[in-house]
């Protein structure tokens, strides 16, 4: 379906989750990626097998500069803005962003856009 967004946002948001997911699940880990409709919104997650984030740090991921500590799997440096530039284009788009995680198990992040009138 189309899509009614700003297309550099929505491609910038897409490409943040999906570096996130891949720079913090190990070698041997899976990355999945599932879009789907309702009614009122679009839907897309991006789901990793990684180490997890524990539950107290989720509420801080969008704020910026903020990092997970001490994360094994990570292969490369960041700056903390990633998902706090998801978040903020998302809010443009009037979307929302969802994250949940379970400590050696992985993280879902899920956006949501609204379907046009």
């Amino acid at each position: 379906p189309l899509i009614s967004c700003d297309r550099r946002a929505l491609k910038q948001i897409m490409i943040n989750l999906l570096n996130n997911a891949v720079k913090y699940t190990p070698h041997n880990g899976k990355v999945t990626i599932k879009a789907r409709t309702t009614d009122s919104e679009y839907i897309l997650e991006f789901i990793d097998t990684g180490r997890g984030i524990p539950e107290e740090e989720i509420k801080y991921l969008t704020d910026p500069f903020f990092m997970v500590q001490d994360d094994p799997y990570k292969t490369e440096e960041g700056t903390g803005l990633g998902l706090s530039i998801v978040n903020s284009l998302l809010e443009l788009q009037n979307g929302t962003l969802d994250i949940s995680s379970a400590v050696g198990e992985g993280t879902t992040v899920k956006i949501s856009l609204p379907r046009p009138d």
